[in-house]
């Protein structure tokens, strides 16, 4: 008889300590207490209304406007080099030199307004710029 109440007290202090380590434990009696309003409101990344920025931050939004615009603009204004724009540009040289008199050659671009003109003496060779005056 001894020996079960003194089983029963070690049982006890036992579980006491480990509730102690623990710490206190949940009955299912009743949920958490009710939240006021003021809690219940999230913020983004736990920042409230009343963000101040931080250093780095000027710095980088001015680097995010600035490749953007430089985006927008290289962008708008990159070269057509479809090969529909370049048939087009081609037929209407043709036609220019058609209506002067001109023989035409084929295998031969005539489209000379359209950029830089390029000749090379053989394959491989590097190529040198022609003068628009010849």
């Amino acid at each position: 008889m001894l020996s079960r109440v003194l089983a029963q007290k070690s049982v006890i202090r036992n579980a006491s300590n480990v509730t102690s380590r623990i710490g206190a434990r949940r009955t299912m009696a009743g949920g958490p207490p009710p939240r006021s309003h003021g809690q219940l409101e999230a913020y983004a990344f736990g920042e409230g209304p009343k963000h101040k920025a931080q250093g780095w931050e000027t710095g980088t939004y001015i680097c995010y406007a600035a490749s953007s615009l430089l985006l927008v603009l290289g962008l708008a204004n990159k070269p057509n080099t479809s090969i529909k724009s370049w048939a087009h540009e081609e037929a209407a040289a043709r036609l220019k030199l058609k209506e002067a008199g001109e023989d035409i050659e084929y295998s031969t671009f005539y489209n000379k307004l359209a950029g830089y003109v390029f000749e090379t003496d053989e394959v491989g060779a590097v190529p040198t710029l022609v003068d628009e005056e010849e």
